[in-house]
């Protein structure tokens, strides 16, 4: 690399401090000779201005560059995974705030010069303090991109997507600043942004906080618009810079006296850009965030990560100003793919992404994989040690993973849990114009179905149900082999759901019959409350009742008039489709259908304009964007979401009972009276050491594997960090040693503390979390409320006063008083989730009526009979 970029080295080489390397000069006065010189240079073609190159500060800093830029991104992936909730404008603000405060202390403690003269600078500079807008305004953009990206993206993901930003940078330097590119550093441009774009771009959204909140979509279009931003940015930034140095460089030997603003370093650049910044974003703070900064704080959400990442953020500008000065904005592209490199090797080591070796040229995949992590612990036995249980040749490009299911070409990869192997037949994903034409269909049969009277309807409804007998085993065979529920367990909710065409299908019935009001004596006033169907109903049923949760939402909405189209989750397609075959076997044309696909397909089935209800069983995360999407047209809602079941064990409990229920229900968080702990626990383990995880179909095994990897591997991540944390692990069963499956060990947990991440996200598996309270009611409803989520809980009590006293105060959907709730209670009663845990209810008179709307309709006598 040549060091004779310019005509006079810098004053100060140090290479360990970026402002060091700093010193620019220019003139309030320029002599004639000076202003020929400006006219020689001004008078040179394009073609002749000099191409890329580096001086020995220049490849120092790019080099500091190269490293901060993969610090900064392995940082700040850190902290998005956690997805805390701030305002990233705020983060902006607090970078530049960092880089002005350190600019002026290089200015005062290093220059040795007053803070005013800062001051003086901007005011001097007014020309540039204005045009420093723009960069200003595309860098501030930028940051606020980079959180989006990667709260979306893998660290390697984003690090080799942004690199289209060197085709950008080079692009403006030649219209910008009339630089020659040589044909080699073009090619090699066009060739890493082209390999780019091939990426296999899968993100590992293994994290505790789960997939769905994630959107790789988002995070590509984010990275590319960084790329934009930050092409035009640093080559405007250049020009800058240099215009200001360019004066004093030109000037001959004899003429280095220099004037009282030539003494002007990059410090002061550094200061009028951070300034322009802070009041281009406080003026958006003020006038877009302002409801929000005053409801909640300017840095709500921030933890000590963020802080930290705000100030490696600040750095690397004063890095990036640096390298515009002693090279150039191309070669600082080049400084920025090097760290590509840095940023696959640590994310490798730091997240456990998997990286061929086409990686290191740009142009590879970044496949999904777990993460092999040990423990401290050596009596935990790490199920992520074994490789991935969807085989690599089904992770191809061009595929779409969502909750560790594969879409690819149109074709749902549905993998058998305990084998790792594909279930056939195979289900294809319904198109979009299938779509559009059983939404159709679905509208145009609604009326003749809903003029139908209730008790042709219901006895049409009854046929279904009965017609599900005759495919009980093969429904149970197809549910073991799709979720991994064990032959038993998959017969027992077959059973059940056939078993609704008796008693409860009559409480349906009840629940949408007319209601008179009033009336009885002749001429007396009387109002009849009928109830009118919604239209097309959506249901989108969850994975770990394939069969036993689509009659609990569908059957009420198709009583009510309504006609019905339900999603399968892609993990159980095939168990969905056979359930509602046999039911809609009994059904005019079109009134029950079924659509095959994932998150997508959903998306745009409830989007329709021709859909009127949505009803589903899901997470969270899901539960809210659908509520967002279904919110621009009020359309009506049932959501029963995720759940952290609290149980709580008072002393005089029936310890027995208390802890078959704990373990045989893996209740996710167990409160027990800390003067019983060792007794409790002891009946725990006692309880735990009979359950055996192994082959669905075998008649011994009690445990079969969870229904995907992506489950297997959050209920890991969250064990693993429970005992990092300080838990205990008092036992883990053994487990199948299948690496194409997704067992997992039964684990019984002690000594959990509030802050783990296992005591707050959903865990969902064979694992029971314990700790004590004080044993008084107020610490047990305390430590019942502390979760976000409130579907059922549980109080284990000989006094049942006391338990129902607990459980009114309880905020959870249903509580169980020594018992587990979902088993026992009444087909009345309603399902509903209270805080995180749901919208609306389902079941019991309350929840069959959610699927229809009350009219009233008024007579001033006696209404016909």
């Amino acid at each position: 690399m040549s060091s004779t970029a310019h005509s006079s080295p810098p004053r100060r080489n140090s290479a360990t401090n970026v402002m060091a390397l700093s010193s620019s000069h220019s003139s309030d006065s320029i002599g004639e000779e000076k202003q020929k010189l400006l006219m020689d240079n001004a008078k040179e073609p394009p073609n002749k201005s000099p191409n890329s190159t580096i001086s020995a500060n220049g490849l120092k800093v790019l080099i500091l560059l190269a490293v901060q830029n993969c610090s900064k991104n392995l940082l700040l992936r850190f902290v998005m995974k956690e997805h805390p909730k701030f305002l990233t404008s705020a983060a902006v603000l607090g970078v530049e705030t960092v880089k002005l405060v350190l600019s002026l202390l290089y200015i005062a403690f290093v220059e040795k010069k007053p803070l005013s003269s800062a001051v003086e600078f901007i005011k001097q500079d007014k020309r540039n303090t204005i045009l420093m807008a723009v960069p200003a305004t595309l860098y501030s953009i930028q940051m606020t991109l980079e959180y989006i990206a990667l709260s979306n993206l893998d660290a390697s993901v984003f690090s080799v997507l942004v690199q289209t930003k060197l085709l950008a940078t080079a692009g403006c330097a030649v219209l910008i600043l009339r630089r020659s590119i040589k044909k080699v550093q073009l090619i090699s441009l066009v060739l890493l942004t082209v390999g780019v774009m091939l990426c296999n771009m899968k993100d590992d959204k293994s994290s505790g906080k789960q997939d769905a909140e994630m959107d790789t979509t988002k995070g590509i279009i984010a990275t590319l618009s960084i790329a934009a931003c930050s092409g035009f940015a640093s080559v405007y930034t250049e020009k800058v810079i240099k215009a200001k140095r360019k004066i004093n460089d030109d000037l001959p030997k004899s003429q280095t006296e220099p004037s009282k603003k030539e003494q002007y370093g990059l410090a002061y650049t550094q200061v009028q850009l951070a300034f322009v910044s802070l009041v281009i974003m406080g003026l958006y703070c003020m006038t877009v965030e302002l409801d929000v900064i005053i409801e909640k704080g300017l840095w709500h959400g921030f933890n000590g990560p963020a802080f930290v990442s705000i100030f490696v953020s600040a750095i690397g500008g004063l890095i990036v100003a640096a390298v515009l000065k002693f090279a150039d904005a191309v070669l600082k592209g080049y400084a920025t793919a090097i760290s590509v490199v840095l940023t696959g090797v640590m994310s490798m080591l730091l997240f456990g992404t998997h990286l061929n070796i086409l990686y290191f040229l740009g142009i590879g995949n970044v496949d999904r994989i777990q993460r092999a992590g040990s423990l401290s612990s050596n009596t935990l036995v790490s199920p992520l040690s074994k490789p991935c249980a969807v085989q690599p040749q089904y992770c191809t490009a061009g595929s779409n993973m969502v909750q560790g299911v594969v879409v690819e070409n149109g074709v749902i990869q549905n993998i058998n849990p305990a084998t790792g192997q594909l279930i056939e037949p195979a289900v294809n994903v319904t198109s979009p114009e299938e779509l559009e034409n059983i939404i159709s269909a679905a509208n145009a049969s609604q009326p003749s179905w809903s003029d139908k009277t209730l008790s042709e309807r219901i006895e049409a409804i009854r046929q279904g149900l009965i017609a599900v007998e005759p495919i009980g085993d093969e429904l149970a065979s197809v549910i073991t082999e799709e979720m991994g529920k064990v032959s038993a367990e998959a017969k027992l909710e077959v059973s059940n759901a056939i078993g609704l065409k008796d008693g409860w299908l009559d409480m349906v019935k009840e629940a949408n019959e007319d209601v008179h009001l009033g009336g009885g004596e002749e001429g007396k006033a009387e109002s009849i409350v009928v109830r009118d169907p919604l239209g097309v109903v959506v249901v989108i049923s969850p994975w770990n009742f394939p069969a036993g949760e689509i009659p609990f939402l569908a059957i009420p909405a198709l009583a009510a008039g309504n006609t019905v189209i339900v999603k399968p989750s892609e993990v159980t397609p095939r168990s969905g489709e056979l359930f509602c075959r046999a039911l809609a076997s009994s059904l005019p044309e079109g009134v029950l259908q079924v659509v095959q696909g994932d998150g997508k397909t959903g998306e745009q089935l409830i989007s329709s304009d021709d859909i009127h209800m949505v009803a589903m069983t899901g997470s969270t995360a899901t539960g809210k964007k659908i509520m967002n999407v279904c919110s621009k047209k009020l359309k009506r809602l049932v959501l029963e979401l995720g759940g952290k079941d609290p149980m709580v064990v008072f002393k005089d409990a029936d310890l027995d009972k208390a802890a078959n229920d704990a373990v045989c229900c893996a209740v996710e968080r167990v409160y027990v009276d800390e003067s019983i702990q060792n007794e409790f626990e002891q009946k725990v383990l006692d309880v735990a050491k009979k359950y055996k995880v192994g082959n669905p179909t075998d008649a011994d095994t009690t445990i079969g594997p969870l229904a995907s990897q992506v489950q297997r591997e959050n209920i890991s991540k969250q064990v693993e960090a429970a005992v990092k944390e300080g838990a205990k692990v008092l036992y883990q069963s053994d487990c199948p040693d299948d690496r194409h499956a997704n067992f997992y060990p039964v684990t019984v947990l002690s000594s959990l503390k509030q802050v783990m991440p296992i005591q707050n996200l959903e865990t969902f598996g064979p694992v029971v979390a314990m700790s004590t309270f004080d044993g008084t009611e107020e610490a047990a409803i305390e430590m019942a409320n502390s979760s976000e989520f409130g579907l059922a809980s549980y109080v284990y009590t000989t006094d049942l006063t006391r338990g129902s006293r607990v459980a009114r105060k309880i905020r959870s959907g249903q509580v169980g008083i020594n018992c587990y709730s979902i088993l026992e209670a009444q087909p009345a009663c309603p399902w509903i989730g209270h805080k995180q845990s749901g919208f609306g209810s389902h079941s019991g008179m309350d929840g069959f009526r959610s699927f229809s709307v009350p009219k009233s309709i008024v007579f001033t006598t006696n209404a016909p009979k």
